[in-house]
């Protein structure tokens, strides 16, 4: 009986380590994906109706808004950047 509970105790030691490394390796093999001009320019304008500020202080800072559900900042050409138009209430790519 101590035998048994003890190969028990071992296997389920096993099957939750080899839980916990299939979790890891799914989590660094996922893909986030870029949020589109629209996207940041729709989260722009929540962000205004969410926030006592207008605009976010930076622009990683309107990835935290949750209408882009974890997306990130697009990758852009060299030399291009992203903007806050502030006149216009926009996101715009604009040479750096």
């Amino acid at each position: 009986m101590n035998q048994e509970l003890c190969s028990l105790q071992k296997l389920l030691a096993i099957a939750l380590l080899a839980a916990a490394m299939a979790g890891c390796s799914k989590h660094k093999n996922k893909v986030i994906e870029e949020a589109t001009l629209p996207e940041l320019n729709r989260a722009l304008m929540s962000w205004g109706m969410m926030s006592s500020s207008p605009f976010p202080k930076t622009m990683n800072d309107i990835t935290n808004c949750p209408t882009l559900k974890g997306k990130r900042l697009p990758s852009l050409p060299p030399g291009k950047k992203l903007l806050i138009d502030s006149a216009n209430r926009q996101v715009v790519i604009l040479d750096e």
